[in-house]
């Protein structure tokens, strides 16, 4: 709630969306903060909806399946460090890493098909009444 009263939220939004001032609807799992009183209203005077995504139907959050693909990269270059007798890196060249892969041409790609399969998996999940999809 505070950061979103602080403005963080709605700047991230702006910095993604440029020229868009809202009101926006953001894709949200069931975490409890999120459920919070105080979150709720902060978010409604920001403009900011969030839509939650059924706890029985995880194929539906698209953020968890580029964060998969995320891990599996970052293992590679682990791997290749391994092979190549460095060392491993700390939290601050891990943080570097990680913002480096997602400015990546690939990674933008990756997310632009996981996105584009959203609306399969939604009409899927739909006509089952919940739960994962068969993909």
């Amino acid at each position: 709630a505070e950061a979103v009263e602080a403005g963080n939220l709605k700047e991230a939004l702006e910095t993604v969306n440029p020229g868009r001032r809202g009101p926006w609807t953001l894709l949200t799992d069931n975490e409890s903060f999120l459920r919070a009183p105080a979150s709720q209203a902060a978010h409604k005077k920001a403009r900011v909806r969030l839509w939650k995504i059924p706890p029985t139907s995880p194929d539906l959050n698209p953020v968890e399946k580029f964060w998969a693909w995320v891990r599996k990269q970052l293992v590679r270059m682990d791997l290749r460090d391994l092979r190549a007798g460095k060392a491993a890196v700390n939290k601050s060249g891990l943080k570097l890493r990680l913002q480096r892969l997602v400015k990546t041409q690939k990674a933008k790609t990756v997310a632009g098909k996981i996105a584009g399969g959203l609306k399969k998996v939604c009409t899927e999940v739909s006509k089952r009444g919940g739960g994962p999809a068969k993909s």
